[in-house]
């Protein structure tokens, strides 16, 4: 009888879990495996598995390069430079990348010539294609809508009101991608959320770029700040920030603070703060982002009318954060009214980074209405996720994407489709935190699984 040592370490926590019975006998319980799934391959001495490797099947947490399409404008130098750039960093397969020409140096494109672009680029994209890196900064605006929400959702007609005065000031239209579980969404909801890969200049856009790359499965300890401001008519998510700051209060790994500054006691904004990992606030402009230290896959952003009017706004521009050194940001290209439901929701966001979902995915699921937003950033940063490792016969899993009060279990086999059987205990955890599984394997296939009711 074979035995396997598995041992969980949660966050500091070490938990021994026990051995189970041979690995030959079937699972007494019904367990239902976590669909999709995502098969990770990983070195070995090779003389111990008679030349092969073992593989680990996890379940798909994230969208990757391969369902990912990158989009050039091929009238404007900065698109081809980065599209080019995009490419090498994120290995992005030369079939996903799609030459379309439209016109380059203005902020705003009519919806006539957009619904044309949009046409073409549909009919260029496979199904599997699942999100949109777009590799231009201009245009960002189509009509009243932002050119990522456009891309993503279609323009919409009925979306923009006859008053000048009124365009976005009435209740917002919810998308389902909002708040869902979805890590296929054009399957799913039969939309591709898009984000820019946006910067004033090829070198900044390298940097936002490198950054994002960097953070890949760092697993960073980091703070995240949410701070509530003088300025009320932009402090409309302050519930939301008292409620995040309770639910984050765990051993996660990362630390969120909540500053309400409301009454006017201290500052309305942090500085020289370093390992910001997040900052979410409300203000017109705010002072001194560029005194702190953000780590790789950073996110920030800030409540205001047209912090999405990418270049020379009248408030500050989302691209100030990219170039303070955070990797992605959201803002809106027209007056929304302070409709919170038109901004970030931090809890979602975060829940689903540290879930290892990438950028684009976190943000675009925190936001209920995005018709008028501009997401940009380094699409695939994901900080957080799940890394596979081995070291001679000795197999670690470190995962961030297990939800809390599920019951999990590892099962092998010694071919893809022979009979999975147990290798540890069912195991859990009581809220959001990074796991490691560690354990002595022989075989040659294996999976988490979730355990079944």
């Amino acid at each position: 009888m074979r035995r396997f040592l598995l041992t969980v370490v949660l966050a500091i926590l070490i938990i021994s879990l026990a051995t189970l019975a041979e690995h030959r006998q079937p699972p007494k319980n019904v367990f239902v495996e976590i669909e999709p799934v995502q098969s990770f391959s990983f070195g070995a001495t090779p003389s111990k598995y008679n030349g092969r490797l073992p593989q680990v099947n996890l379940p798909k947490s994230s969208l990757t390069a391969a369902e990912l399409a990158l989009i050039v404008n091929d009238a404007d130098p900065q698109s081809i430079a980065v599209a080019s750039y995009y490419q090498r960093q994120r290995h992005i397969p030369p079939e996903n990348v799609v030459h379309i020409i439209f016109p380059t140096g203005v902020d705003e494109i009519p919806p006539s010539t957009f619904k044309s672009v949009k046409s073409q680029l549909d009919a260029a994209l496979d199904p599997k294609i699942q999100a949109i890196a777009l590799s231009f900064s201009r245009p960002f605006r189509v009509g009243c809508m932002s050119i990522t929400a456009a891309f993503t959702l279609g323009y919409d007609d009925n979306f923009c009101q006859s008053k000048t005065n009124t365009i976005g000031c009435r209740y917002p239209k919810i998308v389902p991608y909002y708040n869902s579980d979805s890590v296929t969404p054009f399957t799913d909801f039969g939309i591709r959320p898009s984000m820019m890969l946006a910067g004033e200049n090829n070198h900044q856009v390298f940097e936002l770029i490198d950054r994002g790359v960097l953070s890949d499965k760092t697993f960073p300890k980091g703070v995240g700040y949410l701070v509530t401001t003088t300025d009320k008519i932009r402090s409309t998510r302050i519930g939301e920030f008292l409620s995040m700051a309770k639910l984050w209060n765990n051993n996660s790994g990362w630390t969120i603070e909540h500053l309400n500054n409301s009454a006017g006691y201290t500052a309305n904004f942090i500085t020289k703060i370093p390992n910001t990992l997040f900052y979410f606030t409300g203000l017109a402009k705010v002072p001194k982002i560029e005194t702190n230290s953000y780590l790789p896959g950073a996110i920030a952003d800030h409540l205001t009318s047209v912090g999405g009017i990418l270049f020379r706004s009248p408030q500050m521009s989302v691209l100030n954060w990219l170039k303070a050194g955070v990797t992605a940001s959201y803002g809106t290209v027209v007056e929304p009214c302070n409709f919170p439901e038109k901004f970030s929701n931090p809890e979602i966001l975060v829940r689903n980074y540290y879930k290892g979902q990438t950028a684009l995915e976190a943000y675009w699921k925190s936001v209920a209405a995005p018709q008028e937003g501009v997401f940009v950033g380094e699409t695939l940063a994901s900080p957080m996720g799940v890394k596979v490792t081995l070291n001679q016969d000795r197999l670690s899993l470190k995962l961030s994407s297990l939800e809390p009060g599920k019951v999990y279990q590892i099962y092998g086999a010694d071919s893809p489709d022979g009979v999975y059987s147990p290798i540890s205990s069912p195991f859990s955890i009581p809220n959001y935190q990074t796991v490691e599984l560690n354990f002595y394997c022989d075989r040659l296939y294996y999976k988490l699984i979730e355990k079944g009711l």
